[in-house]
């Protein structure tokens, strides 16, 4: 347990859910983080994150990353699935299928434009999308405009916060 907190930059009680005495007092949360160790996930694991309420133990993540982006304590990272989100044309942000996005599900109220991570109503299908928003209503746009947009209700899981594309 003590190489886990220290790889994860936590005390061993922090890390079995204990909290400590300064904790206790305080009447203010942590600040984000802006380093640390995320879990890289699956998009089963997304569609059910609880975050700091259901902590990962080693081996329950695919791999544990850096983020390089400020997040909060329950950020996470997904392996992009698919071409939905690959820009047809290299003067647009890409996220071709393999590359690593990084998910704050703090933030879960997007602006127009933004990159999120949605839950489809009604149903167990997550997806990364761009976030929608014009004369009242919301939808999730593909980047790839060989797919079509989704106009289903949603909840918003998270947002992009960053991405990794090996070279």
């Amino acid at each position: 347990h003590i190489k886990v907190a220290s790889a994860l930059g936590k005390s061993v009680d922090e890390l079995l859910g204990y909290a400590t005495e300064a904790q206790d007092q305080a009447n203010v949360d942590q600040a984000p983080d802006s380093k640390g160790l995320i879990p890289l996930i699956s998009w089963v694991q997304a569609g059910n994150w609880n975050g700091a309420h259901d902590p990962l133990h080693p081996g329950e993540a695919e791999r544990w990353l850096e983020c390089p982006a400020t997040h909060s304590e329950r950020t996470y990272a997904l392996r992009v699935r698919g071409d939905s989100m690959t820009a047809p044309h290299g003067n647009a942000r890409t996220y071709p299928e393999g590359c690593i996005i990084y998910v704050d599900p703090l933030r879960k109220s997007p602006v127009n434009g933004q990159r999120i991570i949605a839950k489809l109503e009604g149903s167990d299908e997550v997806t990364f999308k761009v976030f929608k928003q014009e004369d009242g209503r919301i939808w999730l746009q593909p980047i790839n405009p060989m797919h079509q947009p989704i106009t289903d209700q949603f909840k918003v899981l998270g947002t992009v916060i960053g991405k990794w594309e090996d070279e």
